[in-house]
């Protein structure tokens, strides 16, 4: 059945029962409140801009917020990884911290109210736990070094050191 864009356009009800449509499969797809009124509205706006009719409303929603919730996380990942960029000037760590920020966000259950201050906080909080442990690894690694020195043994040679778990270290600086 093709609809007539706009006689939905033109009534005021039927324009506000196909927002209320696109707002429950956008609530269905993903849980932050703000990011599906952002997918809402776009859709809206792609619905009152499209030039021709549309044959499968349905259809048309479901393949319009998909695209639009692929746009959104990009964006929001694309912003995270430049952030972390000026945080940690390193790409691959910036692209770490983009990507556990990501993962953080899509599995969280807590209302987010405020979602791109949200993911500015939590990778300025990734990035400093990350220059934190970096540091304990470091004097760790010091501390390691000095105790073999004060045995008399020569310092451990560089693929030594690669030997030590990852568990070890974790260990160790647990302890510290």
């Amino acid at each position: 059945m093709k609809l007539g864009k706009n006689a939905l356009l033109d009534n005021e009800e039927h324009f506000n029962d196909l927002r209320q449509k696109v707002l429950k499969r956008a609530k269905s797809c993903i849980k932050h409140q703000q990011i599906i009124l952002h997918i809402t509205d776009a859709i809206m706006l792609s619905f009152s801009n499209n030039p021709g009719d549309i044959t499968d409303l349905d259809a048309w929603i479901n393949k319009q917020i998909d695209r639009q919730i692929e746009v959104h996380l990009n964006t929001l990942w694309h912003h995270s990884y430049i952030y972390a960029m000026k945080l940690v000037q390193d790409t691959d760590k910036a692209q770490d911290i983009a990507q556990s920020t990501m993962m953080a966000f899509l599995s969280t259950h807590k209302r987010i109210d405020f979602v791109h201050a949200w993911f500015q906080k939590t990778v300025f909080n990734q990035s400093m736990r990350d220059f934190h442990v970096a540091a304990a690894e470091t004097r760790l690694l010091h501390k390691l070094e000095v105790n073999q020195s004060s045995f008399g043994e020569p310092p451990e040679s560089q693929t030594t050191k690669k030997h030590i778990s990852i568990s070890e270290i974790k260990r160790h600086l647990t302890a510290a």
